[in-house]
């Protein structure tokens, strides 16, 4: 009877954990990056119609779906640089993005994924989407 109760409370308590489990995404965009804006207008330059449309999904793993135990992404990119490596990826020179999109969400495979890992290993979908642009500094 003590070892159900026990087992029961050990699921409860793991069921509790990964059921309150926030993820939380921390996303900096740096110097060295190209010009981004959530909307169709980025300051400074005059934007050229959408040369592309790009959708990324990146997934982010977490050990025991906790957020400050980041092991990294799928895709090999740190955790931390995964809006620097994906625009780097998609845009080139004198190019940028508009009409940024980031979502954070669990998706079908990556809840086929936990429960696959046991809970070990808790990936969330990461879904970078944007229009690149050709950009043109304004003149004074």
């Amino acid at each position: 009877m003590a070892i159900k109760r026990f087992g029961l409370s050990l699921l409860l308590l793991w069921s509790g954990l990964w059921l309150t489990g926030c993820m939380s995404l921390v996303l900096e965009h740096k110097q060295n990056l190209p010009p981004v804006s959530l909307t169709e207008v980025l300051r400074g330059y005059n934007v050229m119609p959408p040369a592309r449309h790009f959708l990324r999904e990146v997934w982010v793993y977490h050990l025991l779906g906790l957020p400050n135990l980041s092991l990294g992404t799928r895709e090999g990119m740190a955790a931390d640089q995964i809006l620097e490596q994906v625009l780097a990826q998609e845009t080139e020179k004198g190019q940028g993005v508009v009409q940024l999109k980031i979502r954070h969400e669990h998706t079908a495979w990556t809840l086929i994924a936990s429960a696959v890992t046991l809970g070990i290993l808790v990936p969330t979908a990461v879904i970078l989407e944007g229009d690149v642009v050709q950009l043109h500094p304004e003149q004074p």
